[in-house]
């Protein structure tokens, strides 16, 4: 066990603050991407057929959109937030087996490929995170308050 040393304060990060803090960091990834959905759903059905997505549509878009911002929102004041965070690690599962995984295999290497496999990796990552959250809970500080 450490010991502490004499006149040194150790730093506590409170669970509670923590929780809050990566609430609203992967909330707001959602929110701006859904936000953007929104606002240009033609553009984002034409770049979802640019990838080789099959059924894209205007309408498959915004529900994207919708889904982003309704979930973002509920895990933003943690409202449901367990619900919100595995109703959106499944959504990314699939948008990034889809849109990024998937053209990439059709690449050659290059710039693009490596392009694509970075975002794979950081979407793996940002799952790595959200998975903790249903696990963690919202926190202390949030709707639901467990």
């Amino acid at each position: 066990m450490a010991r502490k040393k004499a006149g040194v304060k150790q730093a506590r990060l409170d669970p509670k603050w923590m929780l809050l803090a990566g609430r609203v960091l992967v909330a707001m990834l959602f929110l701006v991407s859904g936000w953007g959905k929104m606002k240009d759903p033609n553009g984002t059905a034409a770049f979802m057929a640019s990838t080789g997505m099959p059924f894209t549509s205007v309408w498959l878009a915004c529900l994207a959109g919708l889904l982003e911002l309704a979930c973002g929102l509920a895990l933003l004041v943690g409202w449901k937030a367990r619900q919100a965070v595995m109703i959106l690690s499944g959504y990314l599962v699939l948008a990034t087996y889809f849109i990024h995984l998937v053209p990439a295999w059709g690449m050659q290497a290059g710039a693009a490929r490596e392009n694509q496999i970075m975002h794979v990796s950081l979407n793996l990552g940002l799952l790595g995170g959200m998975l903790a959250m249903i696990v963690a809970g919202p926190g202390g500080i949030s709707w639901d308050k467990k």
